[in-house]
């Protein structure tokens, strides 16, 4: 870090007493490992030199970062449901050991997924995530038919690296067709012989 000296004054040139004056500075670490120190110092003509010093570690890390997002938000039975699975590490250093499990609803069907998953159908292994590095997966599955007194279709994803883990999940509203039947005859009076017609 620079070195930076600031003057305090007031009007006639002196700071009163019980008089307190915060400085505040931002720094962009640089380092990417031991320990930041940081060092202020405060002097006057009638008091002797002070200072005050904080160190801080620099933590090298991974950052997880998971995101989802659904083809559409208003589905159907029959249906389909595109899921686009973001999983990121914004962190100084690299992820490993990543899992990525997606839950499907107990209401859909897993139809593919790209990349193939590597255990099952929803659970892929990364042996490492870079440094601002994004893997992406797409998984389709198919909204179950018949589907009844289902409100909702919801997914969720989970991903967990080097001791972390994230979470994410997006829902569906399901449509449901608005039915309705009826049924009338004529003529309403029936007698041996005659014919009826029935309009559904």
């Amino acid at each position: 870090l620079n070195r930076r000296t600031c003057g305090m004054r007031s009007g006639n040139g002196s700071v009163p007493s019980n008089t307190v004056a915060a400085l505040t500075f931002q720094a962009q670490i640089t380092a990417t490992s031991g320990t930041l120190t940081n060092t202020a110092f405060l002097r006057s003509t009638e008091t002797a030199l002070l200072s005050s010093t904080d160190t801080t570690a620099v933590v090298v890390a991974p950052l997880l970062s998971l995101a989802k997002v659904a083809s559409t938000g208003l589905t159907y039975a029959g249906g389909a449901l595109v899921y686009t699975v973001t999983a990121s590490n914004l962190g100084a250093a690299a992820a490993t050991s990543v899992v990525v499990t997606d839950t499907y609803d107990a209401n859909t069907t897993f139809v593919s997924a790209n990349p193939a998953p590597s255990v099952g159908n929803n659970v892929w292994n990364f042996a490492s995530i870079g440094t601002n590095v994004t893997e992406t997966i797409v998984v389709t599955v198919s909204v179950n038919a018949p589907l009844n007194n289902v409100s909702y279709i919801t997914n969720s994803v989970v991903m967990t690296a080097s001791g972390s883990a994230v979470s994410a999940n997006r829902r569906a509203q399901v449509a449901y067709p608005d039915l309705q039947l009826s049924k009338q005859v004529a003529p309403s009076g029936a007698t041996p012989g005659a014919w009826l017609t029935y309009t559904v």
